[in-house]
């Protein structure tokens, strides 16, 4: 299996994985947890204790990557977020932004995978972009189903 075919492969099977962590999810507990004190970091957009705040944070960042991929310039993850904050439409951005992301997988070729990408200060080539976005997905869908499981919800 080459790169390519391995991050065709990888990056919407993490989606998948980080769309079932989500199954059953509604607004007030993905809000759940939030906390407007949260410590606040470069990279951690976003979040705030909450599910809400994970995916908003998951969202941005894949919005930044696919500006980043668009306009050759850096995208920020400081971007604004949807245009209704609400569960729903952040759900819908958050596919949204994946999308983005699968349109630019689909088109590359294998000498695409080595071009350098410049987003939010960090220039890297495209397959380490994309690995990272598969590793991300991982990371939280993990921290959403722990999450879950520690309110109680089942999970199967």
């Amino acid at each position: 299996m080459t790169l390519l075919e391995y991050l065709r492969w990888r990056v919407p099977a993490a989606y998948r994985e980080l769309e079932r962590s989500l199954v059953g999810v509604d607004a007030a507990g993905a809000a759940a947890g939030a906390q407007g004190d949260w410590r606040r970091y470069r990279w951690g957009v976003g979040l705030d204790g909450s599910i809400a705040g994970i995916v908003f944070h998951l969202a941005a960042w894949k919005h930044a990557f696919a500006d980043g991929l668009e306009s050759g310039a850096s995208g920020t993850a400081g971007d604004p977020g949807p245009p209704d904050p609400r569960w729903a439409d952040l759900l819908a951005w958050l596919g949204d932004g994946q999308q983005r992301l699968a349109t630019h997988l689909a088109a590359m070729t294998p000498s695409d995978l080595d071009r350098p990408v410049f987003v939010e200060g960090v220039t890297m080539p495209f397959h380490e972009l994309f690995t990272h976005m598969l590793e991300h997905d991982q990371y939280h869908a993990g921290q959403i189903f722990l999450l879950r499981q520690q309110r109680g919800e089942l999970l199967e």
